[in-house]
């Protein structure tokens, strides 16, 4: 064996080995649903569309952690994923989302996609109902009169989830309902693809005194 060969197969011995076990179809498999992967490439396409960040979000939100869902888990683990990310994105990004749990796990699931939207569009019904009956009277206020402004709604929410969010670390509120929250930022929340739009939304929330800036 000449030096190179056994300096290549000394180096595959020194690598810490994983074990994995490897999954062999077989002609019972035949059918069993598969995995459909222009649909899935499709779906990613549609997130970049509406802003190239928002596959990012995804992946780390839905894509991976969810990756082991088994059949039966269907429900909870879309009822946890929606409520995950209803104060922090917009309606439609959350629609979006659920949508794309199912796109790349429906294969696994008895349910529908149909029956999967609909019981997503009806836990984003009850949070934002929930999110209502928690604001004061002069935020419930400003927040009703935005409703017919989706859009505007949902920002007001995210503003409201950053201003209260709980650091773990310190276990407290953010001091005095400051926030951070660039144009950029806000577009991917909301899935917009231009800055302009976000910006011209914090300043109608800024004239309506649901927020002020800082600096």
């Amino acid at each position: 064996m000449d030096r190179e060969n056994v300096e290549n197969k000394e180096d595959v011995e020194n690598k810490e080995s994983t074990e994995y076990s490897f999954y062999i179809s077989t002609s019972q498999d035949k059918e069993k649903p598969t995995v459909n992967w222009k649909e899935q490439e499709d779906f990613l396409k549609k997130l970049k569309s509406l802003n190239p960040r928002l596959e990012k979000v995804f992946n780390n939100g839905v894509r991976y952690p969810y990756r082991r869902i088994k059949q039966g888990e269907r429900n909870a683990s879309l009822m946890k994923m929606v409520t995950y990310f209803h104060d922090k994105y917009g309606t439609d990004v959350v629609k979006l989302f659920a949508e794309g749990l199912y796109k790349f796990y429906g294969h696994r699931f008895k349910d529908g996609l149909g029956r999967h939207n609909n019981e997503a569009r009806s836990q984003i019904r009850a949070l934002k109902t929930s999110f209502a009956n928690k604001l004061s009277a002069d935020e419930r206020k400003i927040y009703e009169s935005l409703l017919i402004h989706k859009e505007v709604a949902d920002t007001f929410r995210i503003c409201r989830s950053l201003a209260k969010y709980i650091d773990k670390d310190k276990d407290k509120a953010t001091e005095k309902g400051i926030f951070y929250l660039a144009c950029n930022e806000l577009a991917k929340r909301l899935g917009f693809k231009h800055d302009q739009k976000a910006d011209r939304i914090l300043a109608m929330l800024e004239e309506l005194g649901a927020i002020k800036v800082l600096k």
